[in-house]
C-alpha cells in the first residue's frame, strides 16, 4: 500500500492522464500525467479549455480519482461554485493548486526530517 503523499506527487500512465479538451471530442493537444504537469498545464491550455473542464466538474473527478487528493478535490468544487472564465479562472486555478501543492510538499518535508530523526534516535540507542 502506498502512502497518500506518494499517490499524491505520482506519474501516472497516459491511460490514467487528464486530458484538456476544449469540448466534447475536442483535444486540445494537452494532456497532464501528475499533479505538477497538471499545474503546469494549467497555465498554457486556452482558457476555454479550462472553462469547460471546469463546468463539467472534470477537474475535481480526475484528482479525487485518479490522483487522489480529497482537499484539492473539495477546493476544485467551491471553484465551480464561482463561475470564473477567462484568465480569473486561470489564475484562481494556478494559485489553487500550486497553494496545495507547495502545502503537500512542506508536509512531506517535515515527515521525512521526522522520520529521519527518528532512525537516528534508533541508532543511537542500539
Amino acid at each position: 500500500m502506498i502512502d497518500v503523499n506518494t499517490r499524491i506527487f505520482r506519474t501516472v500512465d497516459d491511460t490514467e492522464a487528464f486530458y484538456f479538451c476544449r469540448g466534447l471530442g475536442n483535444f486540445s493537444g494537452k494532456k497532464a500525467n501528475s499533479l505538477e504537469d497538471f499545474l503546469g498545464k494549467i497555465q498554457i491550455v486556452d482558457s476555454e479549455s479550462l472553462e469547460f473542464h471546469v463546468d463539467r466538474g472534470d477537474f475535481e473527478k480526475w484528482i479525487a480519482s485518479t490522483i487522489g487528493y480529497t482537499q484539492l478535490d473539495a477546493d476544485l468544487q467551491l471553484v465551480k461554485s464561482e463561475k470564473l472564465s477567462g484568465e480569473t479562472l486561470r489564475k484562481r486555478l494556478f494559485s489553487l493548486v500550486s497553494m496545495r501543492l507547495m502545502e503537500l510538499t512542506n508536509a512531506s518535508k517535515a515527515s521525512e526530517g521526522k522520520r529521519k530523526r527518528k532512525q537516528g534516535v534508533a541508532k543511537n540507542v542500539q
